[in-house]
C-alpha cells in the first residue's frame, strides 16, 4: 500500500507525480539542492534546484523522457506534466490498465484541457459511483473510513447528489432506477489503490450500468451521455443522470422526457447507414 505523506524534506515534497522521494538522495550544495524520485526501484524524476532555476528531468525505464525548467519548482513540474499526453505515456497507460482491472471501471482519459493539475500530485481524479440499496451499506462503511482517516486516506469525499439510471430495453421499453451519485477524488499515485479499495468492500457493483466512472478532476461527466448496453443484458442503451441545475446535470422533473428524446435520437441513429453516422454512443475517449 502506497501511503503519500505530506510535508517536505529540504524543500522537496515527499511525493511528486508518479514518484516517491528517495530520502537518501537529497543533497545540498553551495548552489542549491538535488533529489530523485522513484517508484518500485525505477527512477522517475531527477530534480536540481539552484538559486534562480529548478530543473526536473523525467525518466522511464532508465531513459530520459523530457525535462522542464523554471525558477519555481512547482511551475517546472506543471510545465513537465502539461507536455504529457496521458494516452501515449507508458506509466500513464499502465496506470489506466491497472485501474480498469482493479474493478468494474469506465476510465476516461484526462488531457491538458480537462485534466486537473496539482502540485505535487500531478493529475487528480474524480470517481463517480451510483449508490442504491445493494451497495448503500458499503458506502456507509467507506464514508466512515474517509471521515476517520482524513487526507491520509487513498480516497476523499466530494459530494453526494440524487440521480437515476435510465435504460432502453431490447423490447423498446424504458425504465428508471433512482440512485444517489457519490463523487470521490484520488491523487495520481493512489488511483489504482482507491479503486481496488472500493471494489474490495463491495462499493462498486457488477453490471455495465453500475460501473464506476473515473475521469480527470476537471472533466464533466455529462448526464446526457448515452452508452450501449452489455451484450445479452437485455439493455440496448442506458444513461446515468445526475439531477440538479448545474452544468452536465438534468432537472429531476423533466428527466423522463429528456431520456425519451435521447432514445428517439438513438433509434434514428441506428437506422442511419454507417457511412452517414457522425457520432458514436459512449464517446471516443473512454475505456472499459
Amino acid at each position: 500500500m502506497t501511503t503519500l505523506q505530506s510535508g517536505e524534506i529540504c524543500g522537496f515534497s515527499r511525493y511528486m507525480g508518479f514518484g516517491l522521494l528517495d530520502v537518501d538522495s537529497v543533497k545540498s550544495t553551495g548552489e542549491g539542492a538535488g533529489a530523485t524520485y522513484s517508484m518500485d526501484g525505477d527512477l522517475v524524476y531527477a530534480v536540481e534546484r539552484a538559486r534562480d532555476n529548478c530543473t526536473i528531468t523525467e525518466f522511464c525505464e532508465g531513459k530520459k523522457v523530457r525535462s522542464s525548467s523554471h525558477k519555481e519548482l512547482a511551475k517546472a513540474f506543471f510545465h513537465l506534466v502539461a507536455a504529457t499526453i496521458p494516452a501515449e505515456h507508458p506509466r500513464f497507460y499502465r496506470l489506466a490498465m491497472e485501474t480498469i482491472h482493479s474493478g468494474n471501471v469506465h476510465f476516461v482519459w484526462p488531457d491538458n484541457k480537462t485534466g486537473y493539475l496539482a502540485y505535487p500530485a500531478g493529475f487528480c481524479f474524480t470517481l463517480r459511483q451510483a449508490v442504491m440499496g445493494r451497495n448503500r451499506g458499503a458506502w456507509e462503511r467507506l464514508g466512515r473510513e474517509i471521515a476517520k482517516n482524513g487526507p491520509g486516506f487513498p480516497v476523499g469525499f466530494v459530494s453526494e447528489t440524487p440521480g437515476a439510471i435510465f435504460r432502453l430495453h431490447d423490447d423498446g421499453r424504458t425504465s428508471r432506477e433512482d440512485v444517489s451519485l457519490v463523487l470521490l477524488n484520488a491523487r495520481l499515485l493512489e488511483l489504482t489503490q482507491a479503486v481496488s479499495l472500493c471494489q474490495r468492500i463491495g462499493f462498486i457493483l457488477p453490471g455495465k450500468e453500475y460501473r464506476m466512472e473515473v475521469c480527470g478532476l476537471g472533466t464533466m461527466v455529462e448526464s446526457t451521455n448515452l452508452y450501449s448496453g452489455a451484450p445479452d443484458s437485455g439493455v440496448r442503451a442506458y444513461s446515468v443522470f445526475e439531477f440538479g441545475p448545474g452544468t452536465g446535470q438534468v432537472p429531476s422533473e423533466g428527466a423522463d422526457g429528456v431520456f425519451s428524446r435521447m432514445t428517439e435520437s438513438y433509434a434514428m441513429y441506428r437506422r442511419t447507414p454507417a457511412r452517414r453516422r457522425r457520432s458514436r454512443v459512449g464517446g471516443s475517449k473512454r475505456i472499459g
